[in-house]
């Protein structure tokens, strides 16, 4: 019902994020992903990545007023569901080697991207978990499903972690 007062906080949210980091991709008028892999040789000399996200959501929250949830992995895929997970807490980081203890007992229809067709072709399997997928023969999902069967495969045993693409 305020359109433009929701459009005139998220104008104010994204150029904060801008400043942060030279990949950002908004997704919707709430939610973006920046990318920090580019920044280790700089940005991380006097700080860890985690204080960096922190102090990010600290500064939105002061000057724009808004609270902010935050994911920080390996992938935009990842980070998503692990700012999902951090709903009412604020803040999740899913460290390095971790993805698939992480993964394990999400469902996959939490992942977007998956659609009702693809949540049943995987539920017909036994997989109704990243866990249940990572236990799955690779090449079965790659028979079934194609390049997203292996991708799937592969994220599902936290070995998955694509760049972020500017379009």
């Amino acid at each position: 019902p305020h359109y433009d007062a929701s459009r005139d906080l998220s104008k104010q949210m994204f150029l904060i994020l801008e400043e942060y980091s030279p990949t950002l991709i908004p997704v919707s008028i709430d939610e973006g992903f920046l990318d920090f892999t580019s920044m280790d040789s700089c940005v991380w000399r006097n700080t860890t990545p985690t204080d960096y996200v922190q102090g990010i959501r600290q500064r939105v929250k002061d000057e724009v007023r808004l609270p902010v949830t935050a994911g920080l992995a390996n992938s935009a895929k990842l980070a998503k569901l692990a700012t999902d997970a951090a709903k009412g807490v604020g803040f999740l980081e899913v460290p390095a080697g971790q993805e698939k203890e992480f993964l394990k007992d999400r469902q996959v229809q939490d992942l977007s991207g998956i659609a009702k067709n693809r949540q049943r072709s995987l539920a017909a399997l036994g997989a109704l978990t990243f866990g249940d997928v990572a236990k799955l023969p690779s090449m079965l999902m790659r028979q079934k499903f194609g390049i997203w069967g292996q991708q799937m495969w592969l994220f599902s045993n936290g070995q998955w972690n694509e760049p972020l693409v500017l379009e």
